[in-house]
């Protein structure tokens, strides 16, 4: 299959969570292989260097992934939690959209890449670590699980508009004669 057709295989998949990575150039290649692996795992995972065409304003499409995907990975390294710039930058945006998701959403998590410390603003999300054995299916899981969760929140908020309480005779989606 070419480049060119897989990558509109990956655009047309929506019963799949849509992952944004989030890292730093000094992890670009670590960075690539993880996207690699999400991507042939199922997942529709967006990298910048992969899937920004020419021409596009990057800071805004990244912004508009942030604010659409359905998760956020934020790689983090030794060089990553140092570094100034926009990651930063990136990474205050991340935790602003996190903060607007209904209660118990699993939106971001942290995956570290070395043995780094976990920076203070996201310290109370668990994160997964990938330079420790085979976490990569410890991450998949956790993908799945919270986008899992994700779309039975979603699934409860429209049944909860379709099927208003305080009406006599309806109990979940279904007539009551009594």
């Amino acid at each position: 299959m070419d480049l060119a057709r897989f990558s509109a295989l990956r655009v047309l998949k929506t019963d799949t969570p849509s992952v944004f990575i989030s890292y730093s150039r000094d992890d670009e290649e670590k960075v690539q292989k993880l996207h690699e692996h999400l991507i042939e795992a199922g997942f529709n995972a967006w990298l910048d260097t992969k899937d920004l065409l020419g021409g596009e304003d990057w800071q805004r499409v990244i912004e508009e992934k942030i604010e659409s995907s359905d998760l956020v990975l934020v790689c983090l390294s030794r060089s990553s939690i140092a570094k100034k710039g926009y990651l930063q930058k990136e990474v205050k945006r991340i935790l602003e959209v996190a903060e607007l998701q209904p209660e118990g959403a699993e939106f971001l998590i942290p995956v570290r890449l070395d043995l780094c410390e976990i920076p203070r603003s996201m310290s109370r999300f668990n994160s997964v670590d990938l330079f420790e054995g085979n976490n990569l299916a410890k991450l998949e899981e956790s993908i799945r699980r919270a986008w899992r969760k994700s779309r039975l929140k979603q699934q409860e908020a429209q049944h909860a508009a379709t099927n208003p309480k305080g009406i006599p005779g309806i109990r979940t989606g279904k007539i009551s004669l009594t």
